[in-house]
């Protein structure tokens, strides 16, 4: 928790000394995370939320396992209250799932929310394959689905998200 909270602080103070630039920080159970502030400039807070919403009401409602409980959490528009989801203003930049025991698909709705940068689901059951349409997700950098049930060939979808830098598809099937 020392290293996170030294990290936090690092962070802050760039953000004050770096005139002009917007820096996003915040700690979850993955770790730290940092971003650019940034966000869709062509949709409204009301769109990007009620958008974010339906999208994640139909994950949700295509998961058929959850025994910690987790998506209890996930009720009301105000999807930034979700556990596991971060946002920056009104725009989710991050999922992070860990270690949830999820059991599902995961839906190719979830490619609307553009400015998702993080997307961690390690250590669940999640099982079926990666939507194609999750190549317009443009933000995604990270994409980490280690120790699901995918099975399958090599999902060519992930050769093209345009910024992926980090791709983990350990211990699957």
């Amino acid at each position: 928790m020392m290293i996170k909270n030294k990290l936090l602080t690092l962070f802050l103070l760039l953000g004050l000394y770096i005139k002009g630039y917007s820096i996003e920080v915040g700690i979850g159970e993955g770790g730290v995370w940092v971003g650019d502030g940034g966000g869709n400039p062509n949709s409204s807070p009301k769109q990007q939320t009620n958008t974010a919403y339906n999208a994640l009401q139909t994950w949700k409602s295509a998961i058929t396992e959850d025994p910690t409980g987790l998506l209890k959490t996930w009720v009301g528009s105000d999807v930034c209250s979700y556990k596991g989801i971060y946002c920056s203003g009104s725009s989710i930049i991050s999922i992070d799932l860990n270690k949830a025991n999820l059991k599902g698909t995961i839906v190719k709705d979830l490619s609307v929310l553009t400015d998702l940068t993080i997307l961690h689901l390690n250590t669940n059951r999640f099982f079926g394959s990666i939507p194609d349409s999750f190549k317009t997700l443009v933000s995604l950098q990270e994409l980490d689905l280690s120790n699901n049930k995918f099975s399958g060939s090599f999902p060519q979808v992930t050769i093209f998200i345009p910024n992926l830098i980090y791709l983990d598809l350990r211990f699957n099937s």
